[in-house]
């Protein structure tokens, strides 16, 4: 029996097509195509100038056929002479007789892995005739806004271009061919099958979809791979997969937050997904990237959620069969008879984090996480840099909040983890709803000190603060309007006040550089609570007056009273309150003096799952990272 790696290079080969403008006037010109789908090839766009619309001519077995050019990406070359990156077409071949497809992967292939390169080649003088050429993947090189990965120690050669390269490792086809590297040179350039994307989602998701189609009907290329080597790692098997990405292909096109709610919901880890997720076959294959003992467990939770009453019975039977052959029948048992839910329960913390860029300041990056049960956290949204100006930020920001309140059924904490240099920010006052409130008078929300987070040499006097503040009554220091300790006094004070447990300000904290100082001082000390009004103290700010009589003062004398009268536990809940009746029709004068109130609300316990990266490498996703 032939050697399976032989077998699926001919079975590649099979899939292998030439295309040109008028292939039996010019035998030696065009280029080279691969099947991906029934009557769908993938080419490159260079391949075919004449752009979407046109026709073209397709040679394939022995048969001429036509084919129609659906997509170019992009529309046209460059000044330079290479076409721009991505460099890829499609084309629609009407009335396509059966043929084999490849089956296409977006992996990288590990540095020095062995590839085999198929295409057209007019080296012996016979006009293009079929080639394939091994060489090696050697690293990537940039190229206007992407990563053309480099193929070395073989040639390639004009008429190659758009064809298939197969990554020996797998048993798929990763990219096609580009360009050579040049006359003398020996290897080229290629395209990576990821780079697909930039036909936009929906048409993406149609030529992915009929690809997956054909792969869970047709069994040739899977049963090569089966024979072809284990995959290091992968719960599943190559039929496996093709098996259940056709049942995905069926389902109902989702959106992007349905799409990240199963993912999160799937799977317990707290990293974001290393690409974006356009399609449910993107949730499945991101799930299988999960490492741990466990680490079928949350591809077979996520096609269980899927396998519901009005779904294929087919998926049903496959996740049965799935699990059957991992030994984890007694955990999808206990999924469907309700004993465990994968279902996010009422009540949570919807977790907003904004930074600022490092080298633009003006641009930030937003991160926005949902917390229900303890210790399962799902990922929303997360910038892969800084990007947006505030403005736009807080917009997103109150877009993925109203989501995170329907997935908790509008029961939730929202805290904002933001610098100190956006405390004076009205976060509480976004309207993420309905348009007669907002998040700060619906929900309890409150900030938390980002810089703290990132700052392990505080985090023992935090602890030790929010232990005795949950342990004892709070101890309270108030920082009246004229108050100018230095940080070196206060700090001084604090070091000897381990009973302070929450800090008081008249005004808001850039209402003075001392003012301001002395609350990161607190923080710094580890002060987990601070609380102030967002407005100046317009009577000192015109001057002097008495202490008694300015509006700091009323705010102390107000708020105070109640922080008196409320358990510290309920003070979240305390200060939603109060927001509102500081706009009732029926305030009274201390509500009023209390408008504006803002609470700092800093649990050292929940600090370990917030944070995103500072800088996050930039995903692109031509790179097929």
């Amino acid at each position: 029996m032939a050697d399976p790696q032989v077998q699926l290079n001919e079975l590649a080969e099979e899939c292998l097509v030439r295309l040109g403008a008028d292939l039996g006037a010019a035998p030696g010109s065009g280029g080279s195509g691969v099947w991906i789908a029934p009557g769908i090839v993938l080419t490159c766009a260079h391949v075919v100038p004449a752009g979407v619309g046109s026709a073209i001519q397709v040679a394939w077995s022995g048969r001429a056929l036509t084919g129609t050019v659906t997509d170019q990406l992009p529309g046209g070359p460059s000044d330079g002479g290479l076409w721009p990156f991505p460099d890829l077409a499609v084309v629609a071949v009407a009335d396509a007789p059966d043929h084999p497809c490849v089956r296409l992967s977006e992996a990288v292939p590990v540095d020095r892995a062995r590839l085999v390169a198929f295409g057209h080649s007019a080296t012996l003088d016979e006009g293009l005739r079929p080639t394939a050429v091994e060489g090696r993947m050697s690293g990537w090189h940039a190229f206007g806004d992407g990563r053309m990965w480099q193929f070395k120690e073989n040639e390639l050669v004009e008429g190659m271009s758009g064809g298939p390269v197969l990554d020996l490792a797998s048993g798929m086809v990763c990219a096609v061919t580009a360009t050579s590297l040049g006359v003398g040179d020996r290897g080229g350039y290629l395209v990576p099958v990821s780079a697909l994307r930039r036909l936009g989602p929906d048409r993406w998701r149609a030529v992915m979809n009929a690809h997956d189609r054909f792969h869970a009907g047709h069994r040739r290329w899977t049963e090569l791979q089966g024979g072809h080597g284990p995959f290091p790692g992968v719960p599943l098997r190559a039929a496996e997969e093709a098996e259940l990405l056709g049942f995905l292909a069926e389902l109902p096109p989702p959106d992007h937050a349905a799409l990240l709610r199963l993912y999160t919901a799937s799977c317990e880890h707290n990293r974001p997904p290393a690409k974006p997720l356009k399609a449910y076959r993107d949730v499945a294959l991101a799930l299988m990237d999960v490492t741990g003992p466990d680490r079928a467990l949350p591809l077979l939770r996520m096609v269980h959620q899927l396998a519901g009453p009005r779904a294929d019975p087919g998926l049903r039977d496959w996740v049965t069969g799935f699990a059957a052959r991992l030994g984890r029948t007694r955990e999808l048992k206990d999924w469907r008879s309700g004993a465990a839910r994968a279902a996010v329960p009422r009540g949570g913390v919807v977790s907003v984090q904004i930074m600022p860029g490092w080298a633009k300041v003006d641009r930030y990056q937003l991160t926005v996480r949902v917390r229900g049960e303890p210790g399962k956290t799902g990922l929303l949204y997360c910038d892969e840099e800084p990007r947006h100006t505030l403005g736009e930020a807080k917009k997103i920001a109150c877009e993925k909040i109203r989501e995170a309140l329907c997935w908790l059924q509008g029961n939730a904490l929202v805290e904002f983890i933001v610098p100190f240099d956006l405390f004076d920010e009205p976060f509480d006052e976004l309207v993420a709803t309905k348009p007669y409130t907002n998040i700060g008078r619906k929900y309890r929300v409150v900030l938390r000190d980002y810089d703290r987070l990132i700052d392990p040499s505080v985090h023992h006097d935090w602890q030790r603060r929010w232990k005795r503040l949950r342990e004892t009554d709070s101890g309270t220091r108030w920082i009246i309007c004229t108050e100018d300790l230095s940080a070196e006094e206060f700090s001084a004070e604090l070091e000897g006040r381990p009973d302070v447990t929450v800090i008081a300000l008249t005004r808001r904290p850039s209402s003075s550089g001392s003012y301001g100082d002395m609350l990161r001082v607190a923080l710094d000390s580890g002060v987990p609570v601070a609380i102030w009004r967002r407005d100046t103290c317009p009577e000192h700010d015109a001057g002097d007056v008495p202490e008694e009589t300015c509006s700091g003062r009323r705010f102390r004398t107000a708020f105070g009273d109640k922080l008196q009268k409320t358990p510290i536990r309920d003070l979240p809940e305390t200060v939603r309150l109060l927001r509102n009746r500081a706009v009732a029709r029926d305030r009274n004068p201390a509500d009023h003096d209390c408008r504006g109130t803002v609470l700092l609300w800093d649990d050292p316990e929940q600090s370990a799952q917030l944070l995103a990266p500072v800088v996050e490498p930039r995903y692109d996703d031509t790179r097929g990272s």
